[in-house]
């Protein structure tokens, strides 16, 4: 799930203390806080997740996935979702597939390198790296990948925003 995001006005938000934002999100959250909390015996609800998070209260290393996903949930309120047609509901195999058929094409930047890497990456440089592809490699499969990963690097510089993303 990719968001162009200023980062800084979600981080921020971490620690700070105010936990006011949950109650005021609650209403739009329910529904994904319902969906998150399916095992009844865990110590831990997406919800409070989201307000330790916010708090700055002391995270519990077992719940990580609730975690990342109240941050998720702080960049799609603060940032713009990104289209993702080409990069939802694939196989890890498929960033190795992508990444190879850029090598193949001359390509300057290294996929895995980026998506593995954790924040931040240069979107300046990394969209560089994507350019001078074959119109033939961009109208394939992993080049159709490729062209959206590229219009996110690019929305992100026009409205001088970070792109995070997350894989699950």
């Amino acid at each position: 799930m990719p968001f162009a995001v200023e980062l800084d006005n979600v981080t921020q938000l971490i620690g700070a203390g105010d936990d006011s934002i949950v109650s005021a999100l609650k209403p739009q959250f329910n529904h994904r806080f319902d969906t998150l909390d399916w095992d009844d015996e865990a110590e831990l609800t997406s919800e409070q997740a989201l307000r330790d998070l916010l708090v700055g209260n002391e995270l519990n290393p077992n719940y990580g996935h609730l975690y990342a996903y109240g941050f998720e949930m702080l960049c799609g309120i603060f940032g713009e979702h990104l289209p993702n047609r080409h990069w939802s509901a694939m196989k890890a195999a498929w960033i190795e597939t992508v990444n190879d058929a850029l090598r193949a094409n001359g390509a300057k930047t290294d996929l895995i390198g980026i998506i593995f890497r954790g924040a931040p990456i240069t979107i300046p440089d990394t969209l560089a790296g994507l350019n001078d592809l074959s119109l033939t490699f961009l109208e394939s499969e992993a080049g159709e990948s490729v062209s959206e990963l590229r219009e996110w690097l690019e929305s992100c510089l026009r409205k001088k925003c970070d792109l995070v993303s997350f894989y699950y």
